[in-house]
Order: C-alpha cells, then sequence, then structure tokens
C-alpha cells in the first residue's frame, strides 16, 4: 500500500506545473491522511517530497536567497542590526551591562519594554560572525524567553521572543541541548498553528535549526508532533516565504541517519 500510495503521488507531480509547490504539497497531505499518518510513513513521504523540491529548485521561480536558504542544516534569522543593538556591542564590559539590562527587562510588568528587550536581543543575537549566544544564556535569557512563548494574547512578543530563540538555536550544541531542556520544543511546535503568520513563520525556522542539529534532537522535534502542522502550513493562501521556509525545515525533520 504504501509503495503504490508513492506511485500515486509520483503520477500527481508528474504533469504539474514545478511552480505549483502547494497544490503537490496538498497531494502529500491526502496520501498521508489515506495512509493513516503512522509515523514512518509520514517522515519517508515527506522525504520524498522534500526531495522532490529540492530537485525542482531552479524551476520554482525563486530568487537565489531563497535558493541558497532551502540548503543548509541550521541557520539564523538575520536582519541588519539596529543601531541601539550595534552600540551595545561596541565595548565588552559595557555591552555585557546593557545586554543584562536587557535581561531583565525580559520580567517587566510593562509588556512594551519585554517586547522591545526581546526584540532587542534577537537582533544582537543576529550578528553574522560569533552572536554572544553564550552571554545571553549566561544572564538568564533563556527562561524568560521561553515563557514569553506563552503569552497568546502577545503576538507580539511571543514573535520577538521566538526569534531571539530561534537564533540561540542556530549556535552550538550546547546551546540548543539548553533551549531543549527547558522545554521550548512543544511551545515551538504548538505555534506553528498560530493565528499569526509571522509567529509561524518564526516557529518553522526555529524547528527547522532544532531538527538540524542531530538526529537525536530531530525526534525530539518529530514526537512533539511538529510534523503535522508543518505539513498544513502548505496551502493556496502560503505566500513564497513561508513555503520556502517549511520546505527548508521539512528538510531537516527528515534529514540525517538513522532515518526518522
Amino acid at each position: 500500500q504504501f509503495h503504490m500510495a508513492l506511485a500515486q503521488w509520483d503520477a500527481a507531480i508528474a504533469d504539474a506545473p514545478a511552480a505549483n509547490i502547494a497544490a503537490a504539497a496538498r497531494e502529500m497531505i491526502s496520501l498521508l491522511v489515506e495512509m493513516g499518518a503512522a509515523e514512518k510513513a509520514s517522515g519517508i513521504v515527506a522525504k520524498h517530497f522534500s526531495d522532490w523540491v529540492m530537485v525542482n529548485l531552479d524551476e520554482l521561480s525563486l530568487d537565489d536567497e531563497a535558493k541558497s536558504r532551502a540548503q543548509p542544516l541550521r541557520h539564523t534569522a538575520r536582519q541588519e542590526l539596529a543601531p541601539s543593538s550595534q552600540a551595545l556591542l561596541s565595548g565588552t564590559t559595557e555591552a555585557n551591562s546593557d545586554i543584562a539590562g536587557l535581561v531583565q527587562a525580559l520580567g517587566s510588568p510593562f509588556m512594551n519594554e519585554r517586547v522591545e528587550a526581546a526584540g532587542r536581543i534577537g537582533h544582537i543575537l543576529s550578528m553574522e560572525r560569533n552572536p554572544p549566544i553564550a552571554l545571553v544564556m549566561e544572564l538568564g535569557a533563556i527562561p524568560p524567553l521561553a515563557e514569553s512563548l506563552q503569552h497568546d494574547d502577545q503576538q507580539a512578543l511571543q514573535f520577538e521572543a521566538a526569534w531571539a530563540l530561534t537564533n540561540i538555536a542556530s549556535g552550538p550544541t550546547d546551546a540548543v541541548e539548553t533551549l531543549v531542556r527547558h522545554g521550548v520544543l512543544p511551545m515551538f511546535a504548538r505555534l506553528l498553528s498560530s493565528p499569526n503568520k509571522e509567529v509561524q513563520d518564526q516557529a518553522v525556522w526555529g524547528l527547522g535549526n532544532f531538527a538540524g542539529e542531530s538526529p537525536h534532537i530531530r525526534d525530539q522535534v518529530l514526537e512533539c508532533g511538529a510534523l503535522a502542522p508543518l505539513l498544513g502550513l502548505f496551502s493556496e493562501t502560503a505566500t513564497l516565504s513561508m513555503l520556502r521556509n517549511a520546505t527548508w525545515a521539512l528538510s531537516n525533520f527528515v534529514r540525517g541517519k538513522p532515518a526518522p
């Protein structure tokens, strides 16, 4: 039955325009449903779809940046540093003090201060070279950032906190494992179903980074139930940015040995 399903999948996409990635995704999801969404079969079909996307990248009308971002195991959500964030990095002692102030502000009773602090930490961690991930962790940023993900009524805070945590998850193994110990995986998986598209997109980036760390953590991502809501993001209304980020994350969900 499984091999018949794969044959049906190949037939379904054979004559479809490569650019119609959303239609191909819906076909994949329907196959998963027909097969009862068994975990092993889901992983194999997901990899089949991901491989198809990678093979057809040149035909998907993506720009060079989008193609390059579809390939790496993990990456940082990079944006140009704001002047205020650049100033934090001008001197080590002063920078440490200022970052500590931002971490403290994550616990402020005023929501606008918490959002701004999380956003500035995210900017600092988006440095291309030597982001101060270890310093931010040592100063105790992870618990309040993780707690911020649970505020469904404060989606701006969720987005900024998820961005900062995503950048930490692009760091060394010990940083990723620390995040896992703080229970952020199920939080990120839950954000895939957020009504806010930016929060969803950031959750995709974060989970892609986690899954790309190692097969062990990839399996924990899958155990959190992240695969089904990720597949659900492939829809007619999905933006090109969402499609390419979700495809990259999906490739990490099914990458590595032993296979999921």
